[in-house]
């Protein structure tokens, strides 16, 4: 279940791979190469909705061609 703190949703990782039915290993790659925008507080990782937005709204074909 994530969590809504005021307008801003956060998904830890292991909620966001249950979501999206992908590792915790491959998310913590995506926001280790700057793929996934995360947030650290204590020893989760966060990730927000706009991070997650703006993951499917880039492509890695526009990635590469810069």
């Amino acid at each position: 279940m994530p969590k809504h703190i005021g307008n801003l949703i956060l998904y830890d990782l292991e909620e966001l791979s249950n979501e999206l039915d992908i590792t915790v290993f491959s998310l913590r790659e995506y926001i280790k190469k700057g793929r996934l925008r995360a947030q650290k507080m204590g020893k989760k990782y966060f990730v927000t909705q706009d991070s997650i937005n703006e993951y499917f709204n880039t492509s890695d074909f526009e990635e590469k061609e810069a």
